[in-house]
């Protein structure tokens, strides 16, 4: 057996013992102790939580749970070693409809065009899922897992175990099955991965890989704007000026956390004009979310606003996570996108905050890939693992996921005389 903690919110498969054994992971002197709630594991939380991810520390995971996506539920894990917490998982819990997620259908004019719509339908109406998550659905990047005394095998086989019978206890505890287990976004060929894909592949996982994220990195030589602009050729210096000239009667204010409160109703429809117009969404915020961020996490979140005539037309949100800069989720008013340039200038923006903070590296996220190539950013691939609960179907799942998975046909953008400078 292992640790469980005994609050209505925790999972409660000891519940009725006083005071509940570790469970050693067999002989390996090792424990575990999970909750549905963070709070409920604060301290050792806290004291574990790496400085440099802010999406793994306290107060962003409070921010997240108090508004989630519908749908979306948590799970916190720390592992013991002979008493002393040495690591920590982060789990979310997700109903997954592929067919309520995407937003556009194939075109079926013509033959050809007519069975692919069908094979799509056909696809869509079988990826249903209960889906249990090591990582985070909403961001990109390596935000499940932290062991104090490294990434080794050990620690990853301990994971990987310890995720089972998570799994387990959830199917017990609430009377559902969980048909879908997924290890999100390991950098290709980092040293995670390396380390744990052959314990994953072991162990019936499959290997998935959805769209790059953007990454872009400062030069510590840029100490303001016209350094980065300095450094670009003269078609993309000229581009920039171009965007700057049709937003000059933009204003752009950061906002605290009282105008954010006043102005929630219009940024979340600003917000639902980007994540109702893609072709693909899994999840969407609620309308306090950005106010939860803001009220949790201070000044390391920005959210940004932006005013044509006093009216509010767009915004972007910041996070900054150790020497990174999270480019987080935006809202823009779409008639006024081309005469403004709004979505140009938001990524301008982002750059001229970054260089500002001092950081070392911007995350532009998925999407949009190409603009986002175009103002310096880098692709950079991601792995995730899944498995289905039945062999068979697991197989399957790997022809329905490579179906679904959103992809954008795009051109990688060089904007600066020496790209080198940024990879």
């Amino acid at each position: 057996m292992y640790c469980c903690n005994k609050t209505k919110a925790s999972l409660s498969l000891l519940e009725q013992e006083e005071q509940p054994a570790c469970s050693p992971l067999e002989e390996r002197g090792l424990c575990f102790r999970l909750s549905r709630q963070v709070a409920d594991l604060k301290a050792d939380w806290q004291s574990l939580a790496p400085k440099e991810n802010k999406f793994l520390q306290y107060e962003y995971l409070q921010a997240l749970e108090a508004h989630p996506p519908k749908g979306m539920g948590f799970c916190y894990l720390i592992f013991y070693k002979d008493k002393e917490p040495v690591g920590l998982a982060y789990y979310q819990t997700y109903y997954l409809d592929m067919q309520g997620s995407v937003q556009k259908e194939l075109d079926g004019e013509g033959l050809l065009g007519n069975l692919r719509k069908k094979l799509q339908q056909f696809f869509l109406r079988q990826a249903v899922f209960n889906v249990l998550i090591c990582g985070n659905l909403t961001l990109t990047g390596e935000h499940g897992f932290y062991f104090k005394e490294g990434h080794g095998a050990k620690q990853l086989a301990w994971l990987q175990e310890a995720t089972d019978r998570l799994q387990t206890e959830l199917e017990l505890s609430e009377q559902k099955k969980y048909q879908l287990q997924m290890f999100k976004d390991f950098v290709l060929e980092g040293d995670t991965e390396k380390t744990l894909a052959p314990i994953l592949q072991a162990e019936g996982y499959h290997r998935y890989r959805i769209q790059p994220g953007m990454y872009m990195r400062l030069p510590a030589h840029w100490e303001c704007f016209d350094d980065y602009l300095a450094e670009m050729s003269s078609k993309y210096r000229v581009r920039a000026k171009r965007a700057a000239k049709k937003g000059q009667e933009l204003e752009w204010r950061a906002l605290e956390l009282e105008e954010i409160l006043a102005q929630e109703k219009e940024i979340y429809e600003l917000y639902k004009n980007i994540s109702n117009n893609v072709d693909f969404n899994a999840y969407a915020f609620d309308e306090q979310y950005f106010s939860s961020l803001k009220r949790e996490l201070g000044e390391d979140m920005e959210l940004v606003a932006c005013y044509l005539d006093g009216r509010l037309v767009a915004f972007y949100t910041a996070i900054f996570s150790g020497s990174t800069l999270e480019a987080h989720f935006l809202g823009l008013d779409h008639s006024l996108n081309r005469s403004h340039q709004l979505y140009l200038n938001i990524l301008y923006a982002l750059v001229r905050m970054g260089i500002y903070r001092g950081v070392e590296k911007i995350d532009f996220a998925r999407t949009a890939l190409e603009i986002k190539s175009s103002v310096g950013a880098v692709a950079q691939e991601f792995d995730c693992y899944l498995r289905h609960r039945n062999r068979i179907s697991s197989e399957l799942m790997k022809l329905v996921f490579d179906h679904l998975s959103p992809k954008e046909e795009w051109t990688p953008r060089s904007p600066f005389k020496d790209m080198s400078i940024v990879e």
